[in-house]
């Protein structure tokens, strides 16, 4: 029934630390009610566990020290809480907090201990512990030291910071989607910009915008009603499922502003513009600090309350740069709500390189969903890490982004023009700015990755595993810039196949091979980690080749 790899039962709390240290993937059972639970239903199935059931002596009982202070054994159960005598004459309303917590049976086994660092959002006494400052006394390998409750639930923090990491490679992949979509428009634009067809420009852009918000509703309803499916299929842990089903939810209900955005400033990208989307985002982002700092500090929303920061900037972002087409008057790209419509050639320009470009960041996506639901078998620490780690690596994927979508633009405007040495020479250009900042990017997150990764989590053990993370990930970025750069020039030419094939097989299918073959028989957090750069190094070289030897710089066909 149970699929257990080994248990040890521990003689001591000392004794259980060494052997959490011999072990870190290990899982530390007390009552069980929860454990067991996750055993059962395949989530922790396989693991070790570290019994400390035995030590009840050492850490359960409730009593009242000299100073008035309640001090409560972790091992003490929901029911031994209730019935302390203790507790009955000091507070009561946390005897009555057990009291709500599970039937006879789990209150009979399932310990305040377990409760409390479980991290569960719902768990029955946590609230009530933080309403009274609890204080949690806390032994590891580096000695003895009180935390208060409130930094042990740390609002938007490392709980809800899983939350709200369990849902990134979901976004990411639906982001990826219209994204790619929209890169199809930015090609279509550039190529006729450069070659000054003006009608076709004016078609290609009410069609991108109409299929803006076409494509905005399909994701808004069915991400709204897949998210708990999905989120489940990922492995996604208990005590943040409930934050990121909340989190996902409000984000699909905002996707047709955030669609119409990405598209919008595709369109001024397409035509050179690069200043404009700055500024939209720019003012997005403060939008987004200010709710965020507004909603979850002073109105303690917690995950709601990003994600409502969150689709707010969207909206923001959306409005701005619809205003600013529209207002783009006497040019070929202004914007006429009138004449939104679907027009055959441009569809077909903006699918012929989209719809690759879609399926390739689908599939990157859909590989970092099992690198997540690898992540999320190491724990809330790890999914926290992760994520800690995902707010400083997202500089990185924003820059090279920005660098490729510029050359796809470039790129796009001079094939257009038949400018092919200048195509070439921005492309050498643009890979040799890249490195040096990649170079300078990467020294400086290996150098400053505990003080930056603390901006995010200040939970020491949080830190432990993403400092690790980082400074083996980070020195790798330098592997990775020629894929995006050399595929956006490649796409900008119109080229959109060959690349999204080359990624799917070296990047998508090589990471998805190492996850099902190396990591089971490794299971640790570097074998997962590794599949990064070595799938990097590999496509690059692949991409490469294309690009030095591949028949993919000739002129376009006449219309």
């Amino acid at each position: 029934m149970y699929d257990i790899a080994s248990i040890y039962s521990a003689r001591s709390v000392d004794d259980a630390i060494r052997a959490l240290q011999a072990d870190p993937a290990a899982v530390v059972i007390a009552g069980g009610t929860d454990v067991l639970i996750k055993i059962r239903e395949g989530k922790l199935a396989g693991c070790s566990l570290v019994s400390i059931h035995e030590l009840g002596e050492e850490l359960s009982g409730v009593t009242l020290a000299d100073n008035g202070d309640v001090e409560i054994g972790p091992l003490t159960t929901f029911r031994g809480v209730t019935f302390s005598d203790v507790i009955r004459r000091t507070i009561p309303v946390l005897g009555e907090a057990a009291d709500m917590a599970g039937g006879p049976q789990l209150r009979a086994a399932g310990t305040i201990g377990g409760n409390v660092c479980n991290g569960i959002t719902s768990a029955d006494t946590a609230s009530t512990l933080v309403a009274l400052d609890a204080v949690l006394r806390v032994r590891g390998p580096k000695g003895e030291r009180e935390v208060p409750i409130s930094q042990w639930y740390q609002g938007v923090g490392k709980v809800a910071l899983a939350a709200v990491g369990s849902t990134s490679v979901i976004v990411n992949l639906t982001v990826g989607i219209f994204t790619g979509l929209a890169a199809g428009a930015v090609v279509a634009i550039a190529q006729h910009f450069g070659a000054r067809r003006w009608d076709e420009v004016h078609e290609c852009v009410h069609t991108a915008m109409l299929l803006s918000i076409l494509i905005g509703a399909f994701f808004m309803v069915t991400g709204f009603v897949l998210t708990p499916w999905a989120l489940r299929a990922m492995g996604t842990t208990e005590e943040a499922l409930p934050g990121a089903i909340l989190y996902l939810r409000v984000y699909f209900l905002g996707m047709v502003p955030n669609v119409i955005y990405n598209m919008g400033t595709g369109v001024l990208r397409a035509i050179g513009d690069f200043r404009r989307p700055l500024y939209f985002l720019m003012a997005a982002s403060l939008c987004n600090i200010v709710l965020d700092l507004l909603l979850v500090v002073v109105f303690h929303m917690g995950v709601a309350g990003v994600a409502i920061a969150t689709i707010c900037s969207q909206l923001l972002s959306a409005v701005l740069v619809v205003i600013s087409l529209m207002r783009s008057e006497m040019t070929p790209y202004q914007l006429f709500p009138k004449r939104l419509r679907i027009y055959a050639m441009p569809m077909r320009s903006i699918l012929m390189i989209g719809v690759p470009t879609a399926l390739q960041s689908v599939m990157y996506n859909a590989s970092n969903i099992v690198i997540q639901a690898s992540i999320n078998s190491f724990g809330t620490d790890a999914v926290a890490a992760w994520t800690a780690y995902g707010k400083m690596d997202i500089i990185f994927w924003m820059t090279i982004t920005a660098m490729a979508q510029s050359i796809t633009t470039f790129a796009g405007q001079n094939y257009g023009a038949g400018e092919y040495e200048r195509l070439k020479k921005g492309v050498r250009v643009s890979v040799a700015m890249t490195a040096c900042f990649t170079v300078l990017l990467s020294t400086a997150f290996f150098l400053l990755a505990r003080p930056l990764l603390a901006i995010f989590s200040p939970d020491p053990d949080v830190l432990e595993v993403g400092v690790e993370m980082v400074r083996f990930l980070a020195p790798c970025y330098i592997t990775y810039i020629l894929i995006e750069l050399l595929t956006g020039a490649i796409r900008g030419a119109g080229k959109s196949v060959a690349p999204m094939l080359i990624s799917v097989f070296g990047v998508c299918g090589l990471r998805l091979l190492w996850l099902f073959t190396v990591v089971p028989a490794h299971h640790t957090l570097l074998a997962v980690e590794a599949s990064y750069p070595i799938t990097w190094a590999v496509t690059s070289v692949a991409i490469l080749l294309y690009y030095r030897f591949g028949r993919w710089l000739h002129p376009p066909k006449k219309a």
